[in-house]
């Protein structure tokens, strides 16, 4: 198993694709991948974290609170 911070766009290429029904995409007009035709993930070009679109939002407040290092989410996901 690759450890998370040292995994490159092309590791997270074939973690992800290797999901069942999982396809490249794009979404919002960024290269992104689906799952049964949903929004999964995207590597956002301005930085180096993943944006998941699968999380519940009571599940997405609890982990930004216990490590917010690692976890967060802008603005523009906030509701």
């Amino acid at each position: 198993m690759v450890e998370a911070n040292a995994m490159g766009p092309k590791q997270f290429h074939e973690l992800v694709m290797a999901f069942r029904a999982t396809e490249y995409a794009t979404s919002n007009g960024h290269p992104a991948y689906k799952a049964f035709g949903k929004f999964l993930a995207r590597l956002p070009a301005e930085d180096e974290s993943v944006v998941l679109g699968c999380v519940p939002l009571d599940e997405r407040e609890m982990v930004c609170e216990a490590d917010p290092e690692t976890f967060h989410f802008t603005n523009h996901y906030r509701n």
